[in-house]
């Protein structure tokens, strides 16, 4: 199957999920069999109690209710979900990862989810920006694999720290993946642009945008 008709399988699903109210929280977990999407602490329990396996997870959800700024609904992965990609990698290679207080158990994730809605501030009627990347190509397309690999080479926990994720996160935020701009400067340029109306970068802006979906590749939909 291939991925698109994967990904526009699953849209559906996660529409129906935000309409039950489903997804709570910051992160979440989408289960493929069960259609199903639950807060990170619940699939940890639905695993202790064998109610699930990690081969039904297919994908890891970054979900922002109320985005204050322009930048973070049209560039997620660039902008809010960071550490939610590198901990959503690092989980699917089966490490248990403890991060902010919140326990996020091994999974077999595909894909990473961002989940972003408008707020007020920005549209008096707010609209919803579902975007979704294969997190396992982007990793390995963005050297993501070989830093994880590098930080993690003979680590001899299946649990990994808050320390240790951040120090993958930053050192991949340093990357220079976006016309030459590691993902900190391209954010900064980017808030420039569309939250302080900084004309002056739209040429870079433009070809941020065509790096970004070279690189990310997302399946992006909006709705009301």
């Amino acid at each position: 199957m291939s991925d698109n008709r994967t990904i526009t399988q699953l849209i559906p699903i996660i529409i129906d999920n935000i309409n039950q109210g489903n997804i709570k929280g910051f992160f979440s977990i989408l289960l493929e069999k069960q259609k199903q999407i639950v807060p990170v602490e619940e699939y940890c329990e639905m695993l202790k109690e064998q109610k699930v396996v990690t081969d039904n997870t297919i994908g890891f959800i970054s979900n922002m209710d109320g985005a204050l700024f322009r930048s973070e609904y049209l560039f997620p992965f660039i902008d809010y979900t960071l550490v939610g990609l590198v901990v959503a990698y690092i989980t699917s290679l089966r490490y248990t990862v403890n991060f902010r207080g919140i326990t996020f158990c091994p999974t077999n994730i595909i894909y990473s989810i961002a989940i972003v809605r408008e707020s007020l501030m920005l549209s008096q009627k707010p609209t919803t920006a579902i975007e979704i990347i294969n997190l396992q190509e982007v990793a390995h397309r963005t050297g993501l694999t070989k830093i994880v690999v590098k930080h993690l080479f003979r680590w001899d926990n299946n649990v990994v720290d808050e320390e240790k994720v951040l120090d993958i996160a930053i050192e991949f935020s340093k990357l220079p993946l976006l016309n030459g701009y590691n993902l900190d400067e391209a954010k900064k340029i980017i808030e420039d642009y569309y939250d302080h109306n900084e004309t002056k970068y739209r040429a870079e802006v433009r070809k941020i945008m065509q790096a970004y979906e070279r690189i990310f590749r997302p399946y992006r939909i909006t709705y009301t």
